[in-house]
């Protein structure tokens, strides 16, 4: 059963044969990104506040449009709103206007940066590429599409 694979920088890795890169060096790579960031504490005075050390936020950023959003103080909350955000926008965009073929994917592997779990809780990450994993599998991808766009077979992101 195909899978997601994290890709790494580290010395000897490879990516498995018959893998295919889903980062967003690819034409299937979510333009939705994670940026983590300290979090303030509000300033009355000056409208920008003093940071609070070890406290992190993440906002996702649409590259694409360059829209911001702060999405919560858990990792894990951002890759679901990011993940969330690839399928409800991205895909289903590119889908309805012919823009993404994911034939090419279908029965692979999938690899992209993402990590695979929350290094500080452990938790599973969601990533665009478990979308993608499903998408592909799908006898009818642009038909799923429809369905969840209405409302029908919604994806929970839940991990």
């Amino acid at each position: 059963m195909p899978e997601r694979i994290q890709r790494s920088r580290a010395k000897g890795w490879r990516l498995p044969v018959g893998a295919t890169i889903v980062d967003r060096s690819s034409r299937w790579g979510n333009p939705f990104i994670i940026r983590p960031r300290l979090a303030t504490r509000p300033d009355d005075k000056h409208g920008a506040g003093e940071t609070i050390p070890g406290r992190w936020v993440y906002d996702v950023i649409n590259t694409d449009t360059g829209e911001q959003r702060r999405t919560g103080d858990t990792r894990a909350y951002a890759h679901q709103f990011a993940t969330q955000k690839y399928e409800e926008e991205t895909l289903y965009y590119r889908l309805e206007h012919g823009q993404i073929d994911l034939e090419p994917l279908r029965g692979r592997d999938l690899a992209c940066w993402c990590p695979t779990a929350d290094p500080e809780t452990g938790r599973t990450l969601a990533c665009h590429a478990d979308v993608l994993l499903e998408y592909a599998a799908h006898p009818d991808p642009l038909q799923l599409a429809r369905d969840r766009k209405a409302g029908r077979n919604p994806k929970q992101y839940h991990h």
